[in-house]
C-alpha cells in the first residue's frame, strides 16, 4: 500500500469493515429465511460476524512498503514519536500512520526499520521530527541533553536566589519588628501572617516538589507514590 494512503485507510479502517461485514451479513439472512431453523443459523451468523469484526477485522495491521527497500513495514509496530520523544507501545490504536498517543502528533515520516531511509507519510515531505521504530529511535543528542541540564541549573539557581531575598527580606521584617512593642491587634495579625505564610509556603514547596517526582519517577508508579506519602507525611508534621 502508498504510505501516504494508510493513514486515510486507518481512520475508515471501521466504516470499511462494517461494509463488509454487511456484504456477508445480508445475503446470508436471505438465504437463511428459506429454512426452518434460519433462526438458529442468523444467531450463529451474528455471533460469528461479531468476533469476525472485533478481533479480525478490527485487530488487522495495515501494511506499507518501503519505498526504497520495498520491505514490507506493519503500521502497528512500536514507534517513538519525534516530537514529543515519548514511545507509543499500543500501537494497535495508535500507529504511525495516525498519531501520537501522548502529544497527539501526527507523524509526517517514518524511519525505515529495514533501511533506514524516510518513508513520507504526508505531501510536505518534513524530514524532522520523524516517527521511528523503538530499536532504531535516534538517541538523544549531546545538545539536547546540555540544553536540559542548563535550564534545570537555571531553575534552581533562581528557586535558590528567591529563598534568599525571602529570608532576607524576613529578617530585616523582623528586626524592625522587635523593637516596636505591637498592641494586640498587631500580634494577633502578626501571628496569624507568620501561621498563613509557614502552612501556604509549605503547601506551595510540596506542590513543586512532588511536580519534580512525577517527571522523575513518570515511568515509575511506586517509587512515584513512595516519594508523594514522604512528602504528604512532612506536610502534616509542617501544618
Amino acid at each position: 500500500m502508498n504510505a501516504s494512503s494508510a493513514r486515510l485507510q486507518f481512520k475508515t479502517r471501521t466504516l470499511a469493515n462494517c461494509g463488509i461485514v454487511l456484504v456477508i451479513f445480508i445475503p446470508l439472512v436471505f438465504l437463511f429465511t428459506n429454512f426452518e431453523w434460519g433462526w438458529i443459523a442468523d444467531v450463529v451468523l451474528m455471533a460469528a460476524l461479531f468476533y469476525f469484526f472485533f478481533y479480525v477485522l478490527q485487530n488487522r495491521a495495515i501494511g506499507i512498503h518501503c519505498p526504497h527497500c520495498k520491505n514490507y513495514l506493519a503500521t502497528n509496530t512500536p514507534w517513538v514519536c519525534g516530537f514529543c520523544k515519548e514511545t507509543n507501545r499500543e500501537a494497535q490504536e495508535f500507529p504511525f500512520v495516525y498519531q501520537c498517543k501522548h502529544c497527539g502528533a501526527e507523524p509526517k515520516a517514518y524511519r525505515c526499520h529495514h533501511c533506514t531511509e524516510l518513508i513520507f507519510l504526508t505531501e510536505d515531505k518534513l524530514e524532522r521530527n520523524f516517527a521511528s521504530c523503538v530499536e532504531n529511535a535516534p538517541p538523544a543528542t549531546v545538545d539536547d541533553d546540555a540544553s536540559r541540564r542548563t535550564k534545570e541549573k537555571e531553575a534552581l539557581a533562581h528557586e535558590i536566589e528567591m529563598a534568599d531575598l525571602a529570608a532576607s527580606l524576613e529578617e530585616k521584617k523582623q528586626r524592625l519588628e522587635f523593637g516596636k512593642k505591637k498592641t494586640p491587634v498587631e500580634e494577633i495579625e502578626a501571628s496569624f501572617t507568620k501561621y498563613y505564610a509557614r502552612v501556604m509556603g509549605s503547601h506551595e514547596f510540596a506542590r513543586r516538589q512532588k511536580q519534580i517526582i512525577d517527571e522523575k519517577f513518570k515511568d515509575d508508579a511506586d517509587l512515584r507514590k513512595s516519594a508523594h506519602e514522604a512528602i504528604d507525611t512532612w506536610l502534616r508534621s509542617r501544618v
